[in-house]
């Protein structure tokens, strides 16, 4: 309960999975597994070097390290200490291969074990009570490795060897077995060395806090405002920021896919103020060239009946890339799929896709011996179910914007005999349609999804933390994601740290992130006026930015100024904001 206090233990408002008291830190330890030890920092060392390295004030404390550490090199600074416990009988100096070493005298038959043919003086004898039988020469090369690896920080084998005057074999046996004990870590841990090296995992575990404390050290927090600003920047929106032609598409889907945005709004809002000179065209050719995928990720709730869904261009979507398409599915979904309808004609073209796979408009037509005006209805519902998606997203578009005056004519549809010339439509939705497949649903283990989710996160906004994320549609939990963050901290793939002023609860950013944000915390503010769909990913007006919120619409807009939300546009009508309180409110 002291760790885990109790909520009116707390002013804050940080959500229950993180609530931790202030004056405890509980995440002192290493990673799960020592590849996700990133680079240590080589003053972060050194220091722990200082802390651990024994400094005895008496002869007790020398003779208390010796029985620790079996063999100690002869050192000057303590030879009035080690001189009054030898007068004592307590310690002895071993000399082997022209190397001395200390030891007390209740190590004697261990270093008897690891030097038999070494000469001490002075001689020394045990008491009966404490005299008993020479250990094995491997259980006192593990004792002797064992107490030096509690204070001599990360080592590589031969050096450890060189400084006992052992085989570098026999000591990396050793160190094997206080591997597997837990006792110690292998990896490439100093800064510039690329021999392997072991290290005492506490010792390791405090060079690892030690590096993350500098590094979070140096970041200076932004306001809401100034972080806002960065988000446009990242996003490429407006201004001399966007990018150009199908490869600037491609970086723009592979930043937002995952995020549902209502269908129309895609090439009409989000698009063109990212992509200069956007043409629809990049997106077909994209989408047919098996680049680019379309699909409803969240699950819309039916009843199962037979009755389709009206075409709405308000159905959210998302933009992704193909080979990215399943984990996003997994991540979204989860274990859950969508409802199938249960009869009529949607219940008959779903079938014509599990029996034959992908098919053309007329295909199904065919199939199903339906009128085409019913297809697309069909089409349209097994769409905002999520269950089907095309080729091209010319299909989709086409569906969005019907032939209403050939819409009207229902003595024409009534009366059409089946095969007749298209009725309804002058040209059938382009591209193949087929079922939207997740081929590794079930396979990803959920900690993978959590990195996925983490790295998606990351590559939208650059900074990650629990309030920026309330738009996203996630079935993994926020504290699954903080944990992926954790490890990428600890392999030094991302920041931790506190990047955005007003927000509580862990924020973790990318490296070049943070210097993004100092380069637009430095940057003069000249009225920029940047102006969004509400249904845009960066409507974070009342989640980053002080209140009001604004519904993510299709139809409403908002204006940015200098990264706060001046006015909002709701159909025909403009809501001014107050420009100024926020400008206060941002500041806090």
């Amino acid at each position: 309960e002291i760790l885990n206090a109790k909520p009116y233990a707390y002013l804050d408002d940080a959500p229950l999975d993180e609530r931790r008291t202030r004056a405890v830190t509980l995440r002192r330890t290493l990673p799960e597994h020592a590849r996700d030890l990133g680079a240590l920092d080589a003053e972060a060392i050194e220091r722990v070097l200082d802390e651990a390295r024994p400094d005895p004030r008496d002869a007790d404390e020398l003779h208390d390290m010796l029985l620790g550490v079996v063999a100690q090199r002869a050192s000057d600074a303590w030879r009035p200490m080690f001189e009054a416990l030898a007068d004592a009988g307590r310690a002895s100096c071993a000399t082997a291969d022209g190397a001395a070493f200390w030891f007390a005298t209740e190590q004697l038959r261990a270093i008897e074990a690891l030097y038999p043919s070494a000469t001490r003086s002075p001689a020394v004898r045990l008491p009966e009570h404490l005299d008993g039988p020479r250990p094995e020469r491997e259980d006192a090369v593990l004792a002797a490795a064992r107490g030096h690896m509690e204070y001599i920080g990360p080592v590589a084998p031969a050096d450890l060897a060189a400084m006992l005057s052992l085989g570098t074999l026999e000591v990396v046996s050793a160190l094997a077995r206080l591997e597997g004990e837990g006792l110690v870590l292998r990896g490439r841990f100093t800064p510039g060395r690329d021999d392997e090296e072991f290290c005492d995992r506490r010792l390791l575990a405090r060079i690892h806090r030690y590096t993350l404390d500098r590094l979070r050290s140096e970041i200076e927090p932004v306001t809401a405002q100034d972080f806002q600003r960065y988000l446009f920047t990242r996003q490429h929106v407006g201004g001399n920021r966007r990018v150009e032609g199908k490869r600037g598409l491609i970086e723009i889907i592979a930043q937002l896919q995952g995020f549902e945005i209502p269908a129309v709004a895609w090439e009409r809002d989000v698009l063109p103020v990212r992509i200069a000179n956007y043409t629809p065209a990049w997106l077909d050719d994209l989408c047919l060239a098996g680049d680019v995928a379309w699909a409803r990720l969240t699950l819309r709730k039916t009843s199962g009946g037979s009755r389709g869904a009206a075409p709405s261009r308000a159905t959210p979507l998302t933009l992704t890339l193909r080979r990215d398409l399943g984990a996003l599915l997994d991540t979204v979904r989860g274990p859950l799929q969508p409802e199938p309808p249960a009869a009529g004609v949607a219940a008959e073209v779903l079938d014509a896709l599990r029996t034959h796979g992908a098919l053309f408009f007329d295909d199904i037509v065919a199939a199903t011996r339906q009128l085409p005006i019913q297809i697309e209805e069909a089409l349209w519902d097994l769409v905002g179910r999520g269950i089907a998606t095309a080729d091209g997203f010319g299909a989709l578009r086409q569906i969005m914007t019907p032939d209403r005056a050939a819409r009207s004519g229902r003595n024409q549809r009534r009366h059409a005999r089946y095969g007749a010339a298209r009725v309804g439509r002058a040209v059938a939705p382009q591209g193949r349609w087929s079922i939207v497949h997740n081929f590794g649903a079930g396979v990803t283990q959920q900690d993978e999804l959590a990195e996925q989710a983490a790295a998606q996160l990351l590559s939208r906004y650059g900074v990650v933390f629990r309030d920026l994320v309330a738009r996203e549609s996630l079935a993994i939990p926020w504290r699954d994601i903080v944990r992926a963050l954790r490890r990428q901290e600890a392999r030094g793939v991302v920041r931790g740290g506190r990047f955005v002023t007003g927000f509580v609860g862990e924020q973790y950013a990318l490296p070049e992130a943070v210097d993004a944000l100092r380069r637009v915390r430095k940057q003069e503010r000249s009225g920029e006026t940047v102006r969004i769909s509400a249904a845009d990913p960066l409507n974070l007006a009342g989640i980053i930015t002080p209140p009001p919120r604004v519904p993510a619409l299709h139809t409403n807009a908002i204006l940015y100024r200098d990264g706060l939300p001046v006015a909002v546009e709701e159909g025909r009508a403009v809501r001014q904001l107050g420009g100024a309180d926020a400008e206060v409110a941002a500041a806090r």
